[in-house]
């Protein structure tokens, strides 16, 4: 079953096992096709009847005294800062991290840090444990019709047109078969720790940005296992994968901002490596 606000956490890891084995079948073009929208529309009305945030009949604390609690509860910036906290508490269970490591050739050198950035996490997170979804336009939003504006979109969705803001009646004129999703925050965080949890395994370097986003400065690693960083980034992708079914885009380079602009390039579902030596070349035809 699905894992909303407050459900089953134990929900999540046959949910992950179902994706892995549906990406697997994509990987290898045993996909049978798109799902049935009438199903996939029917996992999205029940996944907005088990949301205890769209219960929301009580539109005053006169007749509901927790109507504001909940009400906040549903925003995304509520979310956003809820997020920071449990981040903060993951960190603190993880001892103190070294100092950095010296680049490679001594001070001077070149070092290799790495963008990750889930690939439409929302959506993504949406479809894990439903093959009712598998190969359809997938939105995320509260409202389901109207004007309610859309935030997440897989790439099927952005492919026919929609964007993130898009109102959701625009949206379903550019794409009949949009599967509006609706937010499942819980799910996100848990399957994020996963994320961090596996970068931190990676290297002890690890700057979150957000719940889908992080930099990880992988600086020795090439040299001392011998891989170079589109392996490196390759290997960090296949673990995200195989920890939470989820796909990753990772780009590189020898600082923060090259680093995220070859994620524009890596995307979706790739990687992509800038060195110091190509760094003015690749800003120079570099859009922003």
């Amino acid at each position: 079953g699905a894992l909303a606000m407050g459900g089953d956490p134990g929900d999540v890891p046959a949910a992950r096992a179902a994706a892995e084995a549906a990406h697997r079948a994509v990987r290898s073009g045993e996909q049978r096709g798109p799902g049935n929208p009438s199903a996939a529309e029917d996992v999205a009305q029940m996944a907005r009847r088990s949301e205890p945030l769209l219960d929301m009949k009580q539109r005053t604390t006169h007749e509901d005294p927790n109507f504001m609690e909940t009400f906040f509860r549903a925003s995304r910036l509520h979310y956003i800062g809820t997020w920071k906290h449990r981040y903060e508490a993951f960190l603190e269970d993880l001892p103190p991290a070294p100092k950095l490591p010296a680049p490679e050739g001594g001070p001077g050198g070149e070092r290799v840090i790495l963008h990750v950035d889930m690939d439409c996490f929302f959506a993504s997170v949406a479809a894990l444990g439903r093959p009712e979804l598998a190969g359809l336009p997938v939105a995320v939003s509260w409202s389901s019709a109207g004007g309610g504006e859309l935030s997440s979109c897989n790439y099927l969705a952005r492919n026919a047109g929609c964007r993130a803001g898009m109102r959701i009646a625009r949206a379903k004129e550019l794409c009949p078969n949009l599967i509006v999703m609706p937010y499942e925050f819980e799910r996100y965080s848990a399957v994020a720790i996963d994320v961090y949890r596996t970068l931190h395994e990676l290297s002890p370097h690890v700057m979150g940005v957000s719940v889908d986003e992080a930099y990880v400065d992988v600086t020795g690693l090439a040299a001392c296992g011998r891989k170079t960083p589109r392996e490196i980034a390759e290997d960090v992708r296949a673990k995200i994968f195989a920890k939470t079914g989820c796909v990753a885009s990772v780009g590189s380079g020898p600082n923060r901002l090259i680093a995220r602009l070859a994620t524009k390039r890596a995307k979706p579902d790739g990687s992509h490596h800038v060195s110091a030596s190509n760094a003015s070349s690749f800003l120079a035809f570099s859009s922003f």
